[in-house]
């Protein structure tokens, strides 16, 4: 789905200087504008296509395209500006925590979320020393100062347990909610998080296993412990029954597996 998405004509309008952030802020302030109103003229008409909305969508599609065009911080556009006005508009979602070494795959708040990605941002944008250094007011424009999630884990069996704290790093399947973020974390690493929950967990009256603790959708060839009571994604808890439903077993978590098995998978060797 490209919602109408229009590739311009002029193959040259990547810039290679970075556009100063107040003028990336300020087209992102009316793609928001000219997105609203489109959306209430077609609630409030009942209409698609009339001579009002082609020209809100007009509107939009030159505003969104401003913005995938230019060089943000020192990034290029990646050449597929349709999906990157796509991750422009994308909806805000919070993600889980998975990625870290020890994460749990909990469920995150858009704040959580917002951080982490922010992180994985800096992370990435320090993986080169002199574009990092070169462009290293711009990115803090954009993602803030460096910041750090400490997340609470209580580890040994219920009569002993003891609570630890980690430092989080990464996440899995949020959406910024921040337009800018969002473009730079796909011209990072794609359209990851937009599927990452699509393509893993578990939907309801599905057969599942358990992989490393946590509920997976049984490959073929993997002893099922039953079935998903309810659709769940990956960090998620869900309700397993089995014996027909006579017996359940509830609160566990999903895990990030992908549902379709790899190409040598193999039954027995998951």
């Amino acid at each position: 789905m490209t919602l109408g998405f229009v590739p311009l004509d002029h193959e040259d309008a990547a810039q290679e200087a970075s556009r100063p952030l107040a003028e990336l802020r300020a087209d992102c302030a009316e793609l928001a504008s000219v997105r609203a109103v489109w959306r209430d003229h077609e609630e409030w008409t009942g209409s698609r296509y009339d001579k009002r909305w082609l020209e809100l969508r007009r509107m939009r599609n030159e505003v969104a395209e401003r913005i995938v065009c230019s060089t943000i911080a020192g990034r290029p556009h990646s050449g597929d500006r349709i999906s990157e006005s796509l991750a422009l508009i994308d909806a805000p979602r919070p993600g889980s925590w998975f990625g870290d070494e020890g994460a749990d795959g909990r469920m995150l708040d858009q704040q959580q979320a917002d951080v982490l990605i922010r992180s994985q941002l800096w992370s990435h944008a320090s993986g080169s020393a002199a574009g990092f250094v070169a462009n290293h007011a711009e990115l803090e424009g954009i993602l803030g100062p460096l910041q750090q999630i400490e997340l609470a884990m209580s580890q040994g069996n219920a009569d002993r347990p003891r609570a630890h704290t980690f430092v989080a790093r990464q996440q899995r399947g949020g959406i910024s909610s921040d337009p800018l973020v969002r473009l730079l974390a796909f011209r990072a690493w794609g359209d990851r998080d937009q599927h990452w929950f699509e393509d893993r967990g578990v939907r309801k009256g599905e057969w599942v296993a358990i992989h490393r603790e946590m509920v997976v959708l049984a490959w073929p060839g993997e002893a099922a412990m039953g079935k998903a009571a309810t659709d769940a994604r990956p960090g998620e808890r869900v309700t397993v029954s089995w014996n027909g439903g006579r017996s359940t077993a509830g609160n566990i978590r999903v895990s990030d597996r992908l549902r379709t098995p790899p190409a040598d998978y193999r039954p027995g060797h998951a």
